[in-house]
């Protein structure tokens, strides 16, 4: 049988991914670009980091540690946050504040982040590499930086709440929409170079080089906005697959439904003419009308009322006389199932037979419920 459909998996949706090998190739250039114009403390992360250089050669021997080191993120984040608890105890000032906040915002990020990443991993195990390598170095670099950026951390939090919930969405919802992965793929890209632009941002800020651009946070905010459109655009498409997905589910049941339908009737048709054939029935037995008819003649042969003085005679079984009765009354206009026993004596000159003159009862309302259809 074969398996479901993951992210990018077909020829023409690995087209999407572009930009992001664009990315993969150009990481090397990045780190090296920083460390060339890094003070001395922004070179030693970047050595730190150095295992997330995605360059072809390093990322032979280092994918694994990536990845790894990737999923420590998020706990890196909390350990961070938890000292920054003790220290404030202590009387740590504002700094130590903002930081826990930054961490907080970062972590939560990186929890949203993560879902696009693993659709797009899907289609190369480098892709999330390359991701989490690069949110490592801006995180290393952002953290330690004294005057990190209130509206920074704002425009991060922004993109957080546009995040849909794409961790378990990706294997719930492959698509084959090429817009939603185009979408999906334009958003990993877009997040990498937002990161890639904040970290040289909070660099800038240490380098003092904020007057040679008269709007430093100007790729930042571009690629805020292309963020925000393509995650409302996923979101959206994500509604349109939901909607697909649960009109499928109702049409699958429904034939299910019928087939179950079928089946029974077919079984009950077989099991019938079993039982008509073990009690030797005619194989062309009467109608329901003729079976009423003939009944109806039994009891009118058997309940004769010729001879009987005036005055003196039993009454007939009407349908009058059974709405006139409450018990019947009742059980009849009830919607749901239920078995009316009706019990009396036969006239003494009719106690011979084993019918009733209630047997009447039963022929009365055959035929009333036939007339109305049911």
């Amino acid at each position: 049988m074969e398996g479901p459909k993951k992210w990018f998996s077909s020829a023409k949706s690995a087209l999407c991914l572009d930009r992001a090998r664009n990315l993969l190739r150009d990481h090397y250039q990045w780190t090296k670009e920083l460390k060339e114009n890094g003070d001395t403390e922004l070179v030693s992360l970047l050595d730190e980091a150095e295992s997330y250089d995605t360059s072809k050669e390093i990322l032979a021997r280092n994918i694994q540690a990536e990845e790894e080191r990737a999923r420590m993120l998020i706990q890196e984040a909390d350990e961070k946050r938890h000292l920054v608890s003790q220290n404030r105890e202590h009387g740590a000032g504002k700094a130590a504040f903002r930081l826990q906040r930054f961490l907080t915002c970062f972590s939560d990020f990186l929890n949203s982040y993560s879902g696009i990443v693993e659709c797009v991993k899907a289609a190369d195990n480098q892709f999330g590499g390359l991701a989490y390598g690069t949110l490592a170095i801006f995180l290393k670099v952002a953290a330690t930086k004294q005057g990190r950026d209130d509206l920074l951390e704002e425009e991060i939090r922004e993109i957080t709440r546009y995040f849909p919930r794409l961790t378990t969405w990706q294997d719930i919802y492959p698509s084959n929409e090429l817009d939603t992965e185009r979408r999906i793929a334009d958003v990993y890209s877009d997040i990498i170079l937002f990161a890639q632009e904040a970290t040289k941002y909070y660099c800038y800020r240490s380098w003092r080089k904020l007057a040679s651009s008269s709007r430093p946070k100007a790729p930042i905010e571009s690629k805020i906005q292309d963020i925000r459109t393509n995650l409302t655009e996923i979101k959206s498409d994500f509604e349109v697959l939901m909607h697909k997905r649960i009109h499928e589910l109702v049409d699958n049941v429904r034939r299910l439904e019928f087939k179950i339908d079928t089946k029974t009737e077919e079984e009950d048709t077989r099991n019938l003419a079993r039982l008509s054939n073990a009690l030797g029935l005619p194989k062309n037995a009467p109608s329901k009308d003729e079976e009423l008819r003939d009944y109806n003649n039994l009891l009118r042969s058997v309940f004769q009322l010729q001879g009987f003085p005036i005055g003196r005679a039993p009454p007939s079984m009407t349908w009058e006389i059974l709405e006139e009765d409450e018990e019947f009354d009742q059980w009849y206009k009830r919607m749901d199932p239920g078995l009316l026993l009706l019990s009396g004596y036969n006239w003494q000159g009719f106690s011979h037979t084993t019918l009733s003159w209630l047997s009447q009862a039963a022929t009365l309302l055959a035929q009333r419920l036939r007339s109305e259809g049911e």
